[in-house]
Order: C-alpha cells, then structure tokens, then sequence
C-alpha cells in the first residue's frame, strides 16, 4: 500500500497586543526542505588549528537565536495579518500558493526581516509560540 503524506499542522492563534482580536498568526510545521534551510543556519563552521605542541586552536560558529527565529518564522508563516505600519498598511504579506497560504510566497526574505525588525519583543514572542506549536521540535524550551 502506498504513503500518503498528510497536510502539516496548521496552529492559529490571536496576539494577545490587539484588543480587537484581529491580529492573527497562521504557522504550519515545516517541511524537511525548510527543515534543511533551517539548519543551514547551523552549518557554517570554520576551524583554526597552529600546532606547535598545542599552539591556536579555535572553532568558529555563527550562532544568533534572534536570526534563528527569525528563519523560522520566515519558513512557516501561513499569514500575520492585524499588524500595521504607521500609515495603516499591513506588515506582512503573504500570497496563496499550490500548497496554501505562505508567507515566504509573498515577501522577499530581506522584506520579511525588515518588518519583523520593526516588531516589539513581546509580538515576536507570541508570534513564535504559534511557530512553536506548529513545530516542536524546534522549540528550544520544550523541556520545560
């Protein structure tokens, strides 16, 4: 018998910052193809050995959790709608794809770190509880 892959986890959650309930996150578990461009994030690695009986030895690794979060974001986004620019324009934007709402459909990426730039901490926060949800594993308190 053949595998049929199911449709990924949609989560859907209101932030709690709008008191009309209108601002809305959409996220999706990702798939293994964002779960590589993910790691990506993790793969550049460089290493400096000068041995002259354990001379320099370094290891180098770019690491930033608000770039990885960002990325995350970035990759599973259905839709952020409710969050506007001073002059009442949605932040972001997403188009409808073969495979469903996406934000990385509608935005560059460079467009899409300039609005999440702009966001307060605390919005970023419940907008990455919704990625989280949708994805698990990748949430890094889910030992808690």
């Amino acid at each position: 018998m053949a595998i049929v892959l199911s449709a990924p986890l949609i989560k859907e959650a209101i932030l709690s910052a709008d008191a009309s309930g209108e601002a809305t996150v959409v996220a999706r578990q990702a798939t293994e193809a964002e779960n590589i461009l993910r790691n990506e994030m993790f793969a550049r690695t460089s290493r400096v050995i000068n041995d002259d009986v354990a001379g320099e030895i370094r290891l180098e690794q770019d690491y930033n959790v608000r770039k990885l979060r960002r990325k995350e974001a970035f990759l599973t986004l259905n839709k952020v709608v409710g969050i506007q620019d001073e002059r009442g324009a949605e932040l972001f934007r997403y188009a409808i794809t073969a495979d469903g709402e996406r934000v990385s459909a509608g935005m560059k990426e460079d467009e899409f770190n300039k609005a999440w730039g702009r966001l307060p901490g605390s919005i970023i926060t419940e907008i990455m509880d919704v990625v989280y949800e949708a994805n698990p594993d990748w949430n890094p308190n889910k030992g808690e």
